[in-house]
């Protein structure tokens, strides 16, 4: 009876198997309506996944999405097998849909929004002209005491410190801050090798400090591009001799170097900026054509002030213009006072910040559009509820705001920034925006990228 039991077991096995390897056997397992069914299922549920993924991405894309592939084969699988299937075509669609959606949101690209691009371009070009002269007229100043040959340095050992003092050299291909080291006599920066001997310039004193922070409003509010400038060219005039070890690392591995110290008269980047020492000027320093610069800008500004009652979308607009158009006033006057205070509040939004929103705008978007603002009233009496409005009386209201306190009001903008192609870019950030006793709305969260 159990061998009976056992072939009759075998045989079915052996049946079953035969009959899936003919070539028909798929095409019989997809007409089984109970097959299909659990495929479609299967296939949905890895499209409602790949759907999840997008959703969570607010209009941004990833770089990669994990049900992508298995979602996109089985749906491509059953749209051959069964193309007149409601339910299939209804997957082919979502999934459509789904692909163009992980591509991220898009919009059109205007003229007007890249507009600020081709005026920081005309106002780069002004000041290259004004720097490259005013290079040139300092030079020829300076022609009658130039060290003619920067390399190999004057053998100490045979020139004296009292026949070069107060002579000037150029020297090109200054790093900095890369090649500054703080060495046993000050703070130096370091041109030359021990094959070719050394310059050292001052770079402790407010003849670098005054012309670097010169270079650095050129960058703020002409060119943010010089962000990425590596070296520089230094007109300096000779003070001293000295002999240091070379090296930025804490640890010295380099023999002591003798070198000829020198005092910096202007740091330049060819066809860029000219910034000179100034010591009759409270910041020790200037840029060629600073003071051009505020009339200059003024005229390509295309939003002036912020009016007194702009509503929170005004505020964002604006803030976001002053930033394109490097209206440095305008944009201090979109952000609360409040965050200027301390130490380094006013370092962070006219400083840290503002360079960090310049970059952006130049690598990353073009663009920001905003959704309208959720309000909420944090302290005070809150004129949009509605429990009050429609029972409590006038004189009721008027006791109500006096017991409550100032009104504190929030806005919280969903931003969507967009880059050069109209793609959006990250996923959408939310701005905070305060207002106090029905004041301005000033932005609080100033410091979030787009």
């Amino acid at each position: 009876m159990g061998m009976k039991r056992t072939f009759a077991t075998f045989l079915s096995v052996f049946l079953f198997l035969c009959v899936t390897a003919l070539p028909g056997a798929e095409l019989l397992a997809a007409e089984d309506p109970k097959a299909l069914d659990r495929e479609i299922n299967r296939a949905e549920y890895y499209v409602t996944e790949f759907e999840k993924e997008i959703k969570r991405l607010r209009g941004g894309r990833s770089e990669r999405y994990f049900n992508k592939k298995e979602a996109s084969e089985r749906v491509k699988s059953l749209h051959e097998r069964h193309p007149g299937d409601p339910r299939v075509q209804a997957l082919f669609e979502r999934m459509r849909g789904a692909l163009m959606g992980s591509k991220g949101d898009f919009i059109t690209i205007t003229p007007e929004m890249l507009a600020y691009r081709e005026q920081e371009k005309n106002l780069q070009e002004r000041f290259a002209r004004i720097a490259d002269e005013a290079w040139a007229e300092l030079l020829q100043q300076e022609e009658a005491k130039l060290v003619q040959t920067v390399f190999p340095t004057p053998n100490w050992e045979e020139v004296s410190l009292e026949s070069l003092r107060d002579s000037s050299v150029v020297l090109s291909d200054v790093r900095w801050p890369m090649d500054e080291f703080i060495g046993a006599t000050g703070k130096f920066i370091a041109v030359g090798a021990p094959s070719k001997g050394y310059w050292f310039i001052n770079s402790g004193g407010r003849q670098w400090v005054g012309p670097w922070e010169a270079v650095k409003r050129y960058r703020r509010q002409v060119d943010s591009e010089l962000e990425e400038q590596k070296s520089w060219t230094v007109l300096a005039r000779i003070t001293d001799l000295a002999v240091e070890i070379p090296q930025a690392e804490e640890k010295k591995t380099m023999a002591p170097q003798w070198g000829w110290v020198v005092r910096p008269v202007a740091i330049h980047a060819p066809g860029k900026v000219t910034a000179l020492y100034a010591a009759e000027q409270a910041q020790s320093g200037k840029f060629a054509g600073e003071e051009q610069v505020a009339e200059l800008k003024s005229r390509g500004y295309s939003v002036k002030d912020l009016p007194e009652h702009a509503t929170p979308i005004q505020v964002m607009e604006t803030f976001v213009t002053a930033i394109k158009e490097k209206n440095i006033d305008l944009y201090l006057k979109c952000i609360d006072p409040a965050r200027l205070e301390g130490r380094y509040g006013e370092a962070m939004v006219k400083g840290f910040h503002w360079d960090l929103h310049q970059a952006r705008f130049r690598k990353h978007y073009v663009a920001v559009t905003f959704d309208e603002p959720r309000i909420v009233v944090n302290k005070g009496f809150d004129e949009g509820d509605d429990a009050d409005s429609y029972f409590l009386s006038d004189s009721q209201k008027e006791t109500a705001r006096k017991i409550q306190g100032t009104k504190v009001e929030y806005a919280y903008v969903d931003c969507k920034a967009w880059d050069e192609n109209g793609r959006q870019y990250g996923s959408p950030k939310e701005y905070t925006l305060k207002r106090v006793d029905g004041g301005r709305w000033m932005i609080e969260t100033y410091d979030i990228p787009f």
